[in-house]
């Protein structure tokens, strides 16, 4: 097979020496609007380029992956060119022929390379352990609504709101607290909860690094010593009888003490205690703001809550006025508001 010649005085950006890529410290910044070929195989008709444009950077949300950072081409890619080269027009790489998004199973002018440094990363990472590291720092944070804007007195919706921490994890050593919202990490800006977990993914273990919250309205520093990800991470706590109650004013929602058979069957952290969801209303406020059964249901306007018994005294007590819960789930912590 033959080997692609770069133009005359153009690099590859990342090259690979004694098992090692390193990347010139002069790399070019990618931007919307620049001009890319495409290299391939695509339906096994042969070697293959396309020429197109930069359509976006940093594109995460595809579903491919947990953690993602995608740019989007509409240069033609179609079955067959993944694993294929995205270059620029001087022949730099830029990325890794990775994906497309088609209703058909063909090029509908929507294509997704994994960038080059991003692949680098994780090709040194499999040098070096023989696995991807990536940051950890115990804490479960949700997108923000304008409902929960609101009631944790922002502005805006972009940031990451705390709904729960890992007992002596990274996030708790460093004084976060549940209802803080992540509004910069290490420097960087956090658009949603999604971006968060990239940004501390990508952090070294064993690094001290800045984070900027906002607090009960008010805006705070703090450093977070990142750990490194690993899936036993959550502790233990929590016992109890299970017995039906009446919610009081959550109404729809029938709840139960957790005890330990349903703590085993559901699969329940024993860091996680709070009254059980027995059964919603398909047609109530709760079910149309996602609570389900199953969830935990952890404090209720900032309240802890202990038992399925505290669960109707804070319900009682609130009325018919707005209910904050913080709510367990499959996805961790969360908070969802009751209108």
């Amino acid at each position: 097979m033959r080997a692609l010649k770069l133009p005359e005085g153009a690099r590859l950006i990342s090259v690979v020496r004694d098992g090692k890529a390193e990347v010139p410290d002069d790399e070019t910044q990618l931007e919307v609007g620049d001009s890319v070929l495409a290299f391939g195989y695509p339906f096994g008709v042969g070697q293959t380029v396309t020429h197109g444009i930069v359509s976006a950077t940093d594109r995460d949300g595809v579903g491919i992956e947990d953690y993602e950072s995608f740019i989007q081409t509409d240069a033609p890619i179609n079955p067959g060119n993944s694993g294929g080269a995205l270059v620029d027009v001087t022949g730099q790489l830029i990325g890794i022929n990775t994906a497309i998004l088609s209703s058909t199973g063909g090029n509908l002018g929507i294509g997704f390379a994994v960038p080059s440094d991003l692949a680098r990363r994780v090709m040194n990472d499999l040098i070096k352990h023989g696995y991807v590291v990536r940051g950890y720092f115990g804490v479960e944070t949700q997108d923000l609504t304008p409902a929960l804007a609101q009631e944790f007195k922002l502005r805006g919706t972009a940031g990451a709101l705390v709904g729960g921490m890992v007992p002596k994890g990274p996030g708790e050593k460093a004084g976060l607290e549940i209802g803080d919202v992540i509004t910069r990490f290490d420097g960087k800006e956090v658009h949603d909860t999604r971006h968060l977990n990239r940004l501390v993914a990508d952090a070294k273990p064993g690094h001290a690094v800045p984070i900027q919250l906002v607090r009960d309205g008010s805006a705070t520093a703090l450093r977070v010593t990142v750990s490194e990800a690993s899936p036993d991470d959550l502790l233990a706590r929590s016992d109890g009888n299970a017995y039906e109650q009446d919610p009081g004013k959550l109404r729809g929602v029938m709840i139960g003490e957790l005890n330990n058979e349903l703590r085993q069957q559901l699969k329940i952290p024993r860091n996680v205690t709070g009254a059980l969801v027995f059964g919603v209303n398909p047609f109530s406020t709760a079910a149309e703001a996602g609570l389900k059964p199953g969830d935990v249901i952890e404090s209720i306007n900032r309240q802890e809550v202990g038992n399925a018994g505290k669960v109707a005294q804070l319900g009682q007590a609130t009325g018919n006025k707005r209910m904050l819960l913080r709510v367990w789930g499959n996805s961790g912590s969360h908070f969802i508001v009751l209108e």
